[in-house]
């Protein structure tokens, strides 16, 4: 590992919560799909591969992005395709972001944590 890499999780406050939320992502779509995770990304596209993580976990869109790889910027365009599609809902209220340690919403594309997630407190 970069030795600065190393330096700066030591010293970042957030970095034991951005690692164990990584580790809880990547777990909860290898468990779900049943392959690694290098596996799961091989054959799909960034689109898809944001769409189907997000059926196994909710989380924060930052989150999401880190533990995939994905850039953030493609990343709020699929939100907002997804959105408008009807097949992503956000939280109605915000949490303290596991990354960034600024207030998020949660996001998903699996209907069954649609209400949850619309109800006004966690």
């Amino acid at each position: 590992m970069d030795k600065r890499l190393l330096s700066t999780v030591q010293y970042n406050p957030l970095a034991n919560n951005s690692i164990a939320e990584i580790r809880r992502i990547t777990n909860a779509i290898e468990n779900s799909w049943g392959v690694s995770l290098f596996e799961f990304k091989k054959d799909r596209t960034r689109m898809q591969l944001y769409d189907h993580a997000l059926k196994c976990v909710t989380t924060t869109n930052k989150a999401l992005c880190t533990a995939l790889e994905i850039p953030v910027e493609s990343a709020c365009r699929f939100k907002r395709m997804l959105e408008d599609e009807g097949k992503l809902t956000a939280s109605d209220y915000a949490v303290k972001c596991p990354i960034t340690g600024s207030f998020a919403h949660l996001i998903s594309t699996n209907t069954l944590e649609f209400s949850r997630l619309r109800a006004s407190s966690q």
